[in-house]
């Protein structure tokens, strides 16, 4: 019996471990990104819900390339309020395609969009770091701003440098994927329950040697009958 539980628990440990290595560095890749396409001058890049929607989701928005990095989300009206009368770059997905279109919408377009406009109230303010019309920012400074955010229609992001020099020129757009499950585990859950039973059927198979020995051990001998 202690040799069956034994080899059940290896059996276990084995189909466990073959299967979290496999999910782990077989199993495809586990994020998909997209790089979107920015040359330009101005200091602010505003991307569209349907960017952020091309795929499935939850969102990982990065930037880099400036000395500040700031990737920044909100309400699309709260964009466009605190950008009015500021130029940027407005970065709009097809839905059936996903084709990317950058526009540049000028001042003169920016301050009608938006004609009581945040910003416009104080011209110091430049740099979208720290407003409290963001749901959520990252303001990185000599690194990569990196937002983890699950976007709701309505919704845009605002990428910016300090608001004076262009806006971060490396940004990407990731979409992590759901990884592979069996019985309700991931490969990291796999691995270590594969691990537990390995390590009880190492031990389940030290204990029933130890049962095996303790019952070949020495006999007593009856008396030699004499001669």
């Amino acid at each position: 019996m202690r040799f069956i539980a034994t080899i059940v628990s290896l059996v276990i440990a084995a189909t466990l471990l073959i299967l979290g290595i496999g999910f782990k560095f077989f199993s495809g890749p586990i994020v998909v990104s997209e790089k979107i396409p920015i040359s330009t001058s101005q200091s602010y890049v505003v991307l569209d819900f349907e960017v952020l929607r091309m795929h499935t989701g939850s969102q990982i928005v990065s930037a880099s390339g400036a000395s500040v990095n700031t990737v920044a989300y909100g309400q699309t009206g709260d964009v466009i309020s605190w950008l009015g009368g500021s130029p940027y770059v407005h970065v709009s997905a097809d839905a059936e395609t996903h084709a990317l279109a950058t526009e540049l919408v000028d001042a003169t377009t920016s301050t009608r969009q938006a004609p009581s406009a945040a910003a416009a109230q104080d011209g110091f303010i430049v740099s979208p770091a720290g407003s409290d019309m963001w749901v959520n920012e990252s303001t990185i400074t000599n690194g990569d701003a990196v937002l983890s955010l699950d976007i709701s229609p309505g919704q845009s992001v605002l990428v910016s440098s300090d608001g004076k020099a262009p806006a971060p020129s490396a940004i990407t757009v990731s979409w992590p994927l759901p990884k592979p499950t069996f019985l309700w585990m991931t490969d990291d859950m796999l691995m270590l329950v594969g691990g537990f039973f390995l390590l009880l059927g190492i031990g389940l198979y030290m204990w029933a040697l130890a049962h095996i020995r303790r019952g070949q051990g020495p006999r007593r001998r009856g008396r030699t009958p004499r001669m």
